[in-house]
């Protein structure tokens, strides 16, 4: 890109020996990659040739990814630093270049709505009239990201159930594919579907504890639903939440492989296609 295109500079730095430049551009790891363009920047983790393609176009857009996650039904923490808090994420989607924002429901009613709405694993009831925001959202063209911790009830279990979909009310467990010797709920998911969102995905993921994910295409008719990451067929949904040693039970646990990350489109085509 360099010798092809006069717009493009490059620049290799030694963190070493330049640690000013470093600090400026945050960088903590070797072998990072930094796009910089106006006040947007990208950063690129060992990248290949893909990932700096799709990097450099994201930085010469001057419309940003705005990602909102939603806030005030207990929802995940974006500020919480401990493991089960989502700083990191909001670090890393930041350095990606992302416009990240919090906001509740008169802000989801706003002109300016986000690309995509994020929902991770809210733990309080969300109001009917809330729902039908959520679901005009996803009406309108908007992505929605939900997260379902099996800890809690699912409080929006009636708008998903409109779309066909049915969250699992056990914890999945695996007492092959899991982290270590630790808990069997703490999985390590290495079966990937071959999707653009899973297509590089080659190592196990760390599911620290999950649920099931199920679609009905009888209730989800204006839906295509594709499974992007399964566990093993030795897995088993533990329906005893309380059990802190979790066994299969014949007679009360239902056998894997369980889908634990999904994607849902439209059949319909939106505003935006």
């Amino acid at each position: 890109y360099d010798q092809e295109s006069p717009l493009v500079t490059v620049e290799y730095v030694d963190p070493e020996h330049q640690p000013g430049v470093a600090k400026d551009f945050q960088i903590t790891q070797i072998d990072t990659a930094v796009f910089s363009s106006g006040e947007q920047r990208i950063y690129v983790q060992r990248p290949n040739e893909a990932e700096l393609t799709n990097a450099l176009l994201r930085v010469s857009r001057d419309q940003k990814n705005r990602l909102a996650f939603l806030t005030g039904h207990g929802e995940v923490s974006t500020t919480d630093t401990e493991s089960s808090g989502m700083s990191r994420v909001k670090d890393a989607l930041s350095k990606q270049g992302y416009e990240l924002s919090s906001l509740d429901f008169s802000g989801l009613r706003t002109s300016i709505q986000p690309s995509v709405l994020i929902i991770p694993s809210p733990s309080q009831p969300i109001f009917p009239e809330d729902q039908q925001t959520i679901e005009e959202f996803v009406n309108n063209g908007g992505r929605l990201l939900l997260m379902g911790d099996p800890n809690h009830e699912t409080p929006l279990a009636a708008l998903l159930g409109k779309w066909g979909i049915e969250l699992g009310s056990g914890i999945l467990a695996d007492a092959q594919d899991r982290l270590g010797r630790g808990s069997p709920t703490a999985l390590l998911v290495r079966t990937f579907t071959t999707h653009d969102i899973t297509e590089d995905f080659t190592s196990p993921i760390l599911f620290p504890v999950s649920r099931s994910v199920t679609f009905d295409p009888e209730k989800g008719r204006e839906w295509d639903f594709v499974a992007l990451a399964q566990t093993s067929p030795n897995s088993w949904e533990e329906m005893d939440r309380t059990n802190n040693q979790p066994a299969f039970d014949e007679g009360q646990d239902s056998k894997g492989p369980f889908t634990v990350a999904a994607l849902l489109t439209s059949k319909v085509p939106g505003p935006d296609g």
